[in-house]
């Protein structure tokens, strides 16, 4: 009688500990796909909030944008006569930049017209100046140099910008009338030259290789 109750107890443990076994399973089980559920629910939500940064990004303006990007550009004026530059949001990247006296040129006269200001570029970069894109008609003038590079290194206390032009008929220029403008631009990375005794690629045969259509 006595065996038989031992092994009855024993029957039961067994069963319990498998019991208990199974519910361990089951549980790793439930934890691990509690896990799987809570991390693809994550990434959705991760997903779909980059998505709506996306979007604001994208439907952010212009000026909000621009905010983000903006450079810091000291400037002195060599003049009261002329108006403040100003950046105009939305419209174009270039400044117009004003004659800071009033000029009288006869046909074929050089000169160097005062711009009545000097900047102090943000570092890595330089100033591109160019004609308006009325500045001949309205003047009769052209920029001599074509375009202009200012450097950064262009910034002491009376490094005033110049527009250096040819007059192509008599031409008065005023104060305050808006002859080129400008723009600043990233200098170029570091540049290393390669020498080679061949270029690999087929020869375009000089210039106007292309046709004229």
């Amino acid at each position: 009688m006595n065996t038989d109750i031992v092994l009855n107890l024993i029957y039961i443990f067994m069963c319990l500990f498998s019991l208990l076994g199974s519910l361990i399973i089951v549980s790793v089980a439930l934890i691990f796909v509690v896990h799987i559920i809570n991390e693809v629910n994550r990434n959705k939500t991760w997903n779909i909030n980059r998505k709506m940064y996306k979007v604001k990004l994208n439907n952010n303006s212009r000026s909000g944008d621009m905010l983000m990007k903006s450079e810091i550009i000291k400037i002195k004026y060599f003049s009261g006569k002329i108006e403040k530059l100003t950046y105009i949001d939305g419209k174009s990247d270039w400044i117009d930049l004003r004659a800071a006296e009033d000029v009288t040129l006869q046909q074929g006269e050089f000169k160097l017209i005062p711009l009545g200001v000097g900047m102090e570029l943000p570092k890595g970069y330089e100033a591109h100046v160019v004609p308006r894109s009325s500045t001949f008609k309205n003047f009769g003038i052209i920029q001599t140099n074509h375009q202009g590079v200012i450097d950064s290194s262009y910034c002491g206390d009376n490094d005033q910008w110049f527009m250096p032009v040819y007059a192509l008929r008599d031409t008065q220029i005023h104060i305050n009338d808006r002859i080129c403008q400008f723009r600043i631009m990233e200098n170029q990375p570091k540049i290393v030259f390669d020498e080679v005794a061949h270029l690999e690629h087929e020869d375009r045969d000089g210039h106007g290789s292309t046709g004229k259509q």
